[in-house]
C-alpha cells in the first residue's frame, strides 16, 4: 500500500485483516505474534476444502494426495479437508493436483480458501474454540 505506519488498537478483527498488512498480537502486554496478516494466517501455507462428500470418502483419498504431494500436510475435519503446503511450495501448483484428485474421485468441491481469519488464528492462540470449520492445526 504506501509506506505510512498506523496503529490501530480494536478488538474488530474482521475489520483488521481487511485494513492491516502487519499484525502484532499482544497478550497480557506480551508480545505472541508479529507478521503479516499472511503469514500470521497461513494463507500462504494452508488450504481448506469444504466438500459435498463424507469424511470417510474424504480420508479414502489421503493415500493418493500423500504420493501425489509428499511432504505435505492433510488432515479431514467433517466435510473439510485442510492442506498444508511445506515453506516455500507453489500453493497454487498443489491446489491443482488436489482439485484434480478430488474430481477424478468425484468429490463435490463446494468450498476452498487459503488461510484462516485473523479471529480464528487469536482463538486458537488464546485456546479458545475457533468458528465452525474454520480450526487452524495445532502447532
Amino acid at each position: 500500500r504506501g509506506q505510512t505506519t498506523i496503529i490501530v488498537s480494536s478488538h474488530n478483527l474482521d475489520e483488521l485483516e481487511k485494513l492491516c498488512d502487519y499484525v502484532v498480537v499482544l497478550e497480557e502486554g506480551k508480545l505472541v505474534q508479529a507478521g503479516t496478516v499472511e503469514d500470521v494466517t497461513g494463507r500462504g501455507a494452508v488450504t481448506h476444502w469444504t466438500l459435498a462428500a463424507s469424511a470417510e470418502q474424504l480420508e479414502a483419498v489421503l493415500p493418493c494426495l500423500g504420493e501425489l504431494l509428499e511432504g505435505h500436510r492433510f488432515e479431514v475435519h467433517d466435510a473439510v479437508l485442510l492442506h498444508e503446503a511445506p515453506a516455500g511450495y507453489d500453493l497454487d501448483a498443489a491446489s491443482q493436483a488436489i482439485a484434480g484428485v478430488l474430481v477424478e474421485n468425484q468429490l463435490p468441491i463446494r468450498k476452498v480458501a487459503r488461510g484462516f481469519s485473523l479471529e480464528a488464528t487469536f482463538l486458537q492462540q488464546a485456546g479458545a474454540a475457533a468458528p465452525t470449520g474454520e480450526s487452524p492445526p495445532e502447532e
